[in-house]
């Protein structure tokens, strides 16, 4: 086991999603993406793990893809639970959210309004129906697991300023990723090809373990063995 202690995480998150930003124009274009971070979430970030900031906020990214035409809202756990709803461009910098589903009413298609989203410079702000509204910032346009590899780079960084050795130098591993597991409980993994450790946050400590039985297999009911 690995202990670190009084470290703060600032930790990132990349997911799929897009917009282009040719001549300085906020308007979404087609064949671009771009993925949105809420600003409380971001904050969240700064003193716990994906985990539990994940689990804190109600719609904590969102990503357009405007060459598939459709809007991702992750709510509360990334890739594991988000909705892709429909959007309409109201004007150059501003959408609206909605979903389609089938009224055994009315029988035929109905449109349920989400919410609306308002683009400024690098910030997005997404309003609900119910009148709530939420800042979002740009974080990241590029591959579709730059989210895995995000995360160590910015837990690297605040290892680093803190004066302790970077992921890679403490677990002898190159091209590690991070991300959480919702499928077994909520879990922190670090994880390169055919190794995975465990990033536990206790009180002002970072405690880093080996796991010592991934699944080879997708499964949902595992008890996870771990090593110091």
């Amino acid at each position: 086991m690995i202990r670190i202690t009084t470290i703060l995480i600032y930790t990132f998150v990349t997911l799929l999603g897009c917009i282009d930003k040719t001549n300085n124009s906020k308007k979404p274009t087609r064949n671009t993406c771009s993925n949105w971070m809420n600003v409380d979430y971001l904050n969240c970030l700064k003193t716990d793990l994906p985990c539990e900031c994940e689990k804190s906020q109600e719609f904590f990214l969102i990503s357009i893809d405007t060459s598939n035409q459709f809007v991702a809202l992750y709510e509360g756990r990334a890739n594991y639970e988000h909705g892709y709803n429909n959007y309409r461009v109201i004007s150059n910098t501003n959408l609206e959210v909605y979903e389609m589903h089938y009224s055994q009413t009315l029988l035929k298609d109905s449109i349920a309004i989400i919410g609306q989203i308002s683009i400024k410079e690098d910030s997005l702000f997404f309003r609900e129906t119910s009148g709530k509204l939420t800042k979002f910032i740009l974080y990241n346009s590029d591959e579709r697991d730059g989210y895995f590899k995000e995360h160590v780079k910015l837990l690297n960084r605040a290892l680093e300023t803190r004066g302790y050795d970077n992921l890679s130098t403490l677990l002898l591993s190159d091209s590690l990723k991070c991300w959480c597991n919702w499928e077994l409980g909520g879990a922190n993994i670090v994880f390169r090809a055919e190794k995975k450790w465990i990033l536990e946050r206790k009180e002002n400590e970072l405690y880093i373990y080996e796991w010592t039985n991934p699944p080879r297999v997708k499964t949902l009911d595992l008890k996870i063995e771990k090593k110091s």
